[in-house]
């Protein structure tokens, strides 16, 4: 008899809980409403701006109108190539350095890929050498400063 009241409450417990739950569920999520044509949508949408962002997530963008499918392709292939642009110069390994050795492109991809591995290689061994000399500078500077103290 008390396994049954106590099945009885639990399962009141949990049937509660879900009730509150969807009611929560069903006030936080955004009410879209409801249109007849595309005519009284975009009339919405010129009158709502804020809220057609919100609710379709298209904060900050905007595409615009196009005359032409050619014009509608340039369109996007320029948005491609900004968005190739920024993801590449974002997972750019090439120092951003001015001196940097430039890949070039005379036809022959062998021999430019010889010429710009040569250098690279001696970008990078003259960068060390510099360093090299800037900590050799760096310790007889010190070194001259502290006999000088004694």
């Amino acid at each position: 008899m008390k396994e049954q009241i106590l099945r009885v409450m639990v399962l009141g417990a949990f049937l509660w809980l879900a009730a509150v739950g969807s009611a929560a569920a069903q006030q936080s999520s955004p009410s879209v409403p409801k249109f007849k044509n595309d005519a009284e949508k975009a009339a919405w949408i010129q009158a709502n701006p804020a809220e057609y962002q919100r609710l379709s997530g298209t904060k900050g963008t905007t595409t615009p109108e196009f005359k032409t499918a050619a014009e509608k392709q340039a369109w996007v292939d320029a948005q491609n190539s900004r968005a190739k642009a920024a993801k590449q110069a974002e997972v750019s390994a090439v120092p951003n350095e001015p001196t940097f050795p430039v890949m070039k492109n005379s036809g022959n991809p062998a021999a430019d890929a010889a010429e710009y591995d040569a250098n690279k290689k001696a970008w990078y061994e003259a960068q060390e050498a510099a360093l090299i000399q800037r900590k050799q500078a760096s310790m007889a500077a010190e070194k001259s400063t502290s006999s000088t103290t004694k």
